[in-house]
């Protein structure tokens, strides 16, 4: 299964058959050991906030699979629409400099197919640790 997984994955990222592959992403993140693997990845560091990066489909699926622990970590959300509604801040990426980034334990990156192109602009930016859902996905607690 990791194998298969990592190549989904790749091929989101790559945006090859994008519709099938999302919709197996959707799947895999509403798992039940992905959901605890998540809550877990959110609760290591108590005294950190975690921003994500995209609220797109795949960022509010990540957001509504979190515990309210876990949820209490996200300190705000990046994303080029700043006008979307939702429970939390959304700034724009150049808006991170007038942050602290001493109390931001990591970037999560949830737009997938962008995922390069993000990386690389966040790190223009910051040093702040960027991490991909993949990353979480895959670690154990």
């Amino acid at each position: 299964e990791p194998l298969l997984i990592k190549g989904i994955y790749a091929c989101v990222k790559k945006n090859i058959n994008r519709k099938k592959n999302y919709a197996f992403v959707k799947e895999w993140i509403q798992r039940v050991d992905s959901t605890s693997r998540m809550n877990c990845y959110f609760t290591k560091h108590p005294d950190h906030s975690i921003v994500l990066y995209g609220i797109g489909e795949i960022g509010r699926l990540v957001l509504n699979t979190l515990s309210e622990s876990a949820k209490k970590k996200i300190a705000f959300i990046i994303d080029k629409n700043v006008n979307i509604l939702t429970e939390y801040e959304v700034i724009e990426l150049e808006q991170l400099k007038n942050k602290d980034e001493k109390t931001i334990e990591c970037i999560i990156i949830t737009a997938i197919a962008h995922e390069e192109e993000i990386r690389r602009s966040i790190e223009e930016i910051t040093a702040i640790r960027i991490v991909s859902l993949y990353d979480i996905l895959r670690e154990t607690c």
